[in-house]
């Protein structure tokens, strides 16, 4: 296969998954510690890097941080509506929370399987190592 840039016509070309699996390194690191205070503990820390090589080969975003996002915010209005003594605070947050919960759901109801559409091309598409374009099957 050669590279879909007519410019370029490269045979470096590669499936995008397999160029970011490749470009994508993953470190752990573990420990203990100990405070000034005397206290004693373990940790353990993941990092995620990626090639910008990589990054552009990336898959399509699911869209899930935002309805995620949503329903956290209404926890912390719960919470901050709580710590303000507010006496109706509660059922205004479980309001919010049911419709953000709604939303949430409607999102993932109507987005999964155009998020599964754009994968399943994603899983068919092919980038040029030399110039970076990506070629995406004819449908």
């Amino acid at each position: 296969m050669k590279c879909s840039n007519q410019k370029c016509g490269s045979d470096d070309v590669f499936l995008c998954s397999v160029a970011y699996e490749q470009g994508t390194t993953k470190s752990s690191r573990s420990g203990s510690y100990t405070s000034h205070d005397g206290g004693a503990g373990d940790f353990e820390s993941e990092t995620v890097t990626r090639t910008p090589f990589a990054e552009k080969a990336a898959p399509p975003d699911s869209g899930i941080g935002v309805g995620l996002g949503l329903v956290f915010a209404t926890w912390a209005f719960a919470w901050i509506a709580d710590s303000a003594k507010a006496s109706d605070g509660w059922w205004y947050a479980i309001a919010l929370y049911f419709v953000a919960a709604v939303v949430f759901f409607l999102r993932r109801l109507f987005q999964l399987p155009a998020h599964y559409r754009r994968m399943a091309v994603w899983r068919k598409s092919w980038i040029c190592k030399r110039c970076g374009a990506i070629s995406r099957p004819q449908e």
